[in-house]
């Protein structure tokens, strides 16, 4: 199990927190990035995510798109982003490859955590003060849910879908590697205002 007060303490005690995850952005990884950004805010923190990608699936078009209409989250790309200090805090999900980061120079940023649910490479990231790897978590989604959870933190609908959607991709429509877990964090999504049609 991810250790939550750990993660608390390192929101806690940081400036300000960048998010970022795998080049060609997918659902699992914008919906974990997205979770985690209503974490880090729900404990007062200015929070940012980075997306480098030039084109987009259609589904992450549409959910761009969403979030811009409804939700006032920074998604920049990192030279728009000048706010970087010793007490930023670096957390990168749904990918332990320096290779598949959105932006190799994010790794400059002193204070990093890795929070993802794929069997590690030979290009994986160094140098992190917290690293949670769980290769039977469904979904790094399931693994923000699990904080959401622990942190009681409130997630508007649109971004419970996109969680949503994440999960389900990612366990081939709750066939591949679902659990008791898996299902609970689902139904928290739906009682946050998940729209399983959407």
């Amino acid at each position: 199990m991810i250790n939550s007060n750990k993660i608390k303490q390192l929101i806690e005690n940081s400036s300000n927190v960048v998010i970022v995850s795998h080049k060609n952005i997918d659902l699992d990884a914008l919906g974990t990035d997205l979770g985690l950004y209503f974490i880090c805010k729900s404990f007062g923190k200015d929070a940012y995510i980075i997306v480098e990608d030039e084109t987009f699936s259609p589904e992450i078009r549409r959910a761009l798109s969403t979030i811009e209409k409804k939700d006032n989250i920074t998604i920049k790309k990192y030279s728009d982003i000048k706010r970087f200090n010793d007490k930023t805090l670096l957390i990168i999900a749904d990918t332990n490859k320096k290779s598949r980061l959105q932006n190799i120079e994010l790794l400059e940023i002193k204070d990093k955590v890795l929070i993802d649910h794929h069997i590690k490479s030979d290009d994986e990231i160094q140098d992190l003060i917290y690293e949670y790897i769980d290769t039977n978590e469904s979904s790094a989604a399931e693994i923000a849910m699990d904080l959401i959870n622990e942190f009681n933190t409130y997630i508007p609908s649109e971004i419970a879908t996109i969680m949503l959607s994440g999960i389900y991709i990612d366990t081939n429509g709750f066939i591949l590697k679902t659990n008791e877990n898996t299902h609970s964090c689902a139904a928290t999504l739906y009682s946050f205002g998940a729209d399983n049609k959407e």
